[in-house]
């Protein structure tokens, strides 16, 4: 006699796997605020106008740490202690102060990083700049 073939379910079934809250796309951590870049600097007459690539705050602003040197063309070297202006959020016009003899050959920006200018929208400090040949633009 022929046996018969029962088909018995079997006594545990696995459950579909549950997702607990929503798979993100395109993770990572938010930009923060960057550093500002200096994309123009030029002396005019008693003036150095320097432009970033977005706005500045200058508040704490430290005119000695930005120094000009007028290399063998004018034999001067000055700072950036006179007159602060800020015609437009990413452009500050500095007054240049007599500091003394030129110590190069070469006209130059040197700007050390504490300088105190700062990215206006999260207070980013702008590294200063070494040994820039003046006019500089990026």
């Amino acid at each position: 006699m022929p046996l018969a073939t029962v088909n018995v379910p079997p006594s545990f079934t696995p459950a579909k796997r549950r997702r607990y809250g929503r798979r993100r796309r395109g993770g990572g951590v938010a930009a923060g605020p960057s550093v500002p870049v200096l994309t123009s600097a030029v002396v005019n007459g008693s003036l150095l106008t320097l432009t970033f690539d977005q706005a500045v705050d200058v508040d704490q602003l430290d005119g000695a740490a930005i120094v000009v040197d007028g290399g063998s063309a004018t034999n001067v070297r000055w700072d950036a202690t006179g007159t602060v202006s800020q015609p437009s959020a990413d452009t500050v016009v500095l007054g240049l102060e007599y500091l003394g003899p030129a110590v190069t050959t070469a006209f130059t920006l040197d700007a050390s990083a504490a300088n105190g200018i700062r990215a206006a929208d999260g207070g980013q400090p702008w590294g200063g700049v070494m040994g820039v040949v003046l006019p500089y633009t990026s």
